[in-house]
């Protein structure tokens, strides 16, 4: 589950991106539309500063969790925090280049 890969075993690393979430949430959507599809941030409709984006792979029985990226924007600061988890090391790239991608929508 998503709150399962959320320990301090499976965190990768914190990331601050200088935009607001829903920024956030419209550069990814660039960037999918630019070069290569990538899942969005899916924003908590009580609390519209944070959002998760949750990857799913497929198990013998069900979907597995392997990537959890966490997002809170500081509305006074105009930032977002964003903190990544991952199930297996070999997926940390995978992080990055969700972060790589908000930072540089047009950038494949």
């Amino acid at each position: 589950t998503a709150a399962g890969i959320r320990t301090e075993k499976y965190f990768y690393k914190s990331f601050t991106v200088g935009m607001r979430l829903l920024e956030v949430k419209a550069a990814l959507y660039k960037n999918s539309n630019t070069c290569r599809p990538m899942a969005d941030v899916t924003i908590d409709p009580a609390n519209p500063t944070k959002g998760q984006f949750v990857v799913y792979m497929p198990g013998l029985t069900n979907l597995s969790v392997v990537m959890v990226m966490d997002f809170q924007e500081d509305s006074k600061l105009g930032v977002t925090k964003i903190d990544g988890y991952t199930y297996y090391s070999t997926w940390h790239g995978k992080v990055d280049e969700v972060v790589s991608a908000i930072e540089s929508p047009e950038k494949c």
